[in-house]
């Protein structure tokens, strides 16, 4: 369970996988978000594994719901 509080923790892990895993939609981020390389370098650091130590869930868990959310289809 996730711990209160620690979403964005969550979130950046997430992120981190998006970026390393090849999910981050580069054409849309260029377009709307500011500064979308140093986002990805800013979430070098924030791994699964970092996140597991604040969240409470563990890196399996994180990496299956990043890889869940990197993989659903965009409407």
């Amino acid at each position: 369970m996730l711990r209160p509080g620690t979403d964005a923790a969550l979130a950046c892990a997430v992120m981190h996988v998006a970026f390393r895993d090849g999910y981050a939609d580069w054409a849309y981020m260029e377009k709307y978000a500011d500064c979308p390389a140093e986002l990805e370098a800013h979430l070098a650091t924030r791994t699964p594994e970092w996140a597991a130590a604040i969240t409470g869930l563990s890196v399996e868990e994180i990496e299956a719901f990043a890889k869940l959310v990197g993989e659903t289809k965009r409407i």
